[in-house]
């Protein structure tokens, strides 16, 4: 919780676990394949590596958030 915010990174709801909040957000923020690989080739943390195809393959599976899973979710707080 931060500034009376509870700030989830990471979880699918459903998942078994019920989290209230007083305000949840949803941000999306998105790089090129390209970008993404070179990140998680510099950062070298997976065991196994993340191979190039795998992350091309996931590119193309998500489903980005459109306008209408954006309204359920509390607009953004402004920053600092």
């Amino acid at each position: 919780m931060s500034n009376g915010r509870l700030i989830i990174l990471c979880g699918l709801p459903g998942a078994g676990k019920t989290t209230l909040a007083k305000q949840v957000e949803l941000r999306y923020l998105s790089a090129p394949p390209e970008v993404l690989y070179e990140r998680v080739q510099r950062r070298g943390l997976e065991s196994p590596p993340i191979q190039w195809e795998d992350l091309l393959r996931w590119a193309e599976l998500i489903e980005l958030p459109d306008d209408e899973e954006m309204a359920l979710y509390d607009p953004p707080e402004n920053e600092g």
